[in-house]
């Protein structure tokens, strides 16, 4: 088929124009078969009367997308602890390989523990010690480290921001990782920001591109059994604007500070209380969403076009990786990315056949590896992530969609190319019409696939396709 499609691509250039590519990739999953190579469609000149089902409008654009990834965890690293080098490096080229990867950029890691972590810890448990005199990165170069190292060896440039779960323990209200407050004194505080900022120059003498700190994951929580500790937005405003930002700015920190990570639609608790102060405004460069927090991305943009959108966390599911959770990964993606984030993390991109975390929850991962037999499962999560992140380059920028079929986005990459990625939720097969420049194609979409699309700019060629 596609060796027929190239024979007739003069003629296929004569038919649809110069700005025409003159057929289209196609790469669809199913949850029986995922990331299959479809061949080429074809593009003819258009003859849809009345409105298509997608016509794409590259005329009209949004947001830079800056890129993609997931949240480095102890776990992961353990888990890929069990495969021998070669087997281990081949997980990370999955993920990380600019050529044939997931091609991820951006990545999150955790200021001392997470919820994946493999137990509490800091990164200074010494009480008192509001002078970090004691500040350690060593239990990082343990897992963490070589974790981020595994993925810089195919991505050098890798951008990592950080959050913390808890701050050291003896900086809260009750002195534990978990139901406690942060203590909002001078001294607490102050200290509480030489800590991230000793946090960003130990990483980043590392040689890692640690690049933001968000300031609190999840500050509205603290009734959980993993590392948490509560804020208040007018806390956070606080800590942001007489603590945090002067600290960075006197001491010359090459990190930006980040509102977030916000996982409710609380506008007036968190987001609205904390960017209303001018002071904060001016010191923060973007806000991070995860969860329920995804209603406030509109409302965000529209009162600060300015500030940069994340979305932080992937929702973990339930340790089963089905294919629902495949095409609800694309559901989030579509509506962050309609909601104008700049960047998508997933949440634990590796974690052992069990799924549980060190206190027994079982989540979703990209990536399954099993302690007994070795073996490395690719799960639905991961074709869904890759259905963006392989095609959509970083700089590139949503483009408008419309149409009669809405489950779809649509973006322009830096050299021209057009990505359409788009999802068929429904039982049955479903015949679509796609519009670009008028020109079009018309796949049938397998029943549950998720189905990306890309139009080569016509100063291309039509290259290998991984």
């Amino acid at each position: 088929m596609i060796a027929s499609l190239l024979a007739a691509m003069p003629l296929l250039l004569a038919s649809t124009g110069h700005d025409a590519p003159a057929a289209v990739i196609w790469r669809c999953s199913t949850a029986d078969s995922s990331w299959v190579d479809k061949g080429l469609v074809p593009m003819v000149a258009s003859d849809v009367a009345g409105e298509p089902q997608i016509k794409i409008d590259p005329s009209i654009t949004y947001q830079e997308i800056k890129g993609w990834g997931g949240c480095f965890n102890e776990l992961g690293w353990d888990a890929l602890s069990v495969l021998d080098d070669s087997h281990r490096k081949a997980v990370m080229a999955s993920l990380f390989d600019p050529k044939e990867g997931c091609k991820f950029n951006i990545c999150r890691m955790p200021i001392g523990s997470s919820d994946f972590a493999m137990g509490y810890y800091s990164l200074d448990d010494n009480a008192g010690d509001y002078a970090m005199t004691h500040f350690s990165i060593d239990r990082d170069k343990q897992r963490l480290i070589p974790y981020i190292k595994a993925a810089m060896s195919f991505q050098p440039k890798l951008r990592v921001w950080g959050s913390p779960w808890s701050p050291p323990s003896w900086m809260t209200t009750n002195g534990n990782y978990t139901h406690g407050s942060m203590t909002q004194t001078p001294q607490n505080l102050s200290a509480y920001a030489l800590y991230l900022q000793k946090a960003v120059e130990a990483y980043q003498a590392e040689g890692i591109h640690f690049f933001a700190v968000h300031v609190q994951n999840e500050a509205n929580y603290n009734d959980n059994v993993y590392p948490q500790c509560h804020w208040t937005g007018a806390e956070l405003r606080d800590f942001i604007k007489d603590y945090l930002a002067p600290q960075f700015k006197t001491n010359k920190v090459k990190a930006e500070i980040w509102a977030g990570t916000y996982p409710i639609a609380d506008w007036d608790g968190y987001p609205g209380t904390v960017l209303a102060d001018p002071h904060v405004l001016t010191s923060v460069h973007g806000v991070g969403y995860q969860w329920s927090g995804r209603e406030l991305l509109q409302r965000t943009h529209d009162l600060y076009p300015q500030l940069e959108l994340m979305e932080t966390e992937m929702e973990c599911g339930d340790g089963t990786n089905k294919w629902d959770y495949g095409e609800y990964t694309y559901d989030l993606m579509r509506e962050y990315l309609d909601g104008w984030v700049g960047s998508f993390m997933q949440w634990n991109m590796i974690l052992d056949e069990t799924g549980k975390s060190h206190w027994g929850w079982a989540q979703n991962s990209m990536i399954s590896i099993n302690r007994q037999t070795k073996t490395v499962t690719y799960n639905p999560q991961f074709y869904a992530a890759k259905h963006f992140s392989y095609y959509v380059a970083p700089h590139a920028n949503r483009i408008a969609t419309t149409g009669t079929l809405t489950d779809q986005i649509a973006f322009r990459n830096p050299n021209g190319d057009v990505v359409l990625v788009v999802k068929n939720g429904s039982a049955a097969e479903e015949d679509v019409t796609v519009q670009l420049n008028g020109q079009s194609i018309s796949p049938s979409l397998p029943a549950h696939s998720i189905n990306t699309f890309v139009f080569r700019s016509s100063k291309h060629r039509l290259p290998p396709h991984g």
